[in-house]
């Protein structure tokens, strides 16, 4: 007796005209959510160029000025290859914080509009 999964991958062959098998099969959820990000990089390309480009410059002067601070070029690279990394994830937080005001703001508006 053959197992479910068996049965479903005959079901799945199918012969073709050059007598080939090939498998017919629906994308999985990695494939539909790698074409999402494909889509998403591919119309935001431009902006993605941007701001590998504007990281790239970030980290050039930031290390530039490490060194001149520093003198040390290893303390200089580890700088300047930190502070963009403890940035982003302050920004984040910095983000949160906003969205978080902007909902307190709306519900404060919403309240006052319509007075229980």
């Amino acid at each position: 007796m053959r197992s479910g999964y068996v049965r479903v991958w005959e079901k799945q062959l199918a012969f073709t005209n050059k007598n080939q098998y090939h498998l017919k099969h629906s994308p999985s959820a990695l494939e539909i959510h790698m074409s999402r990000i494909r889509t998403l990089a591919q119309h935001h390309k431009r902006t993605l160029m941007k701001t590998a480009s504007y990281y790239v410059i970030h980290i050039c002067v930031a290390a530039l000025v490490a060194y001149a601070v520093t003198g040390n070029l290893l303390a200089s690279i580890t700088l300047s290859l930190l502070e963009p990394t403890v940035q982003a994830v302050a920004f984040f937080f910095h983000e949160k914080a906003w969205d978080k005001a902007l909902l307190r703001r709306q519900g404060a508006a919403a309240t006052a509009a319509h007075p229980a």
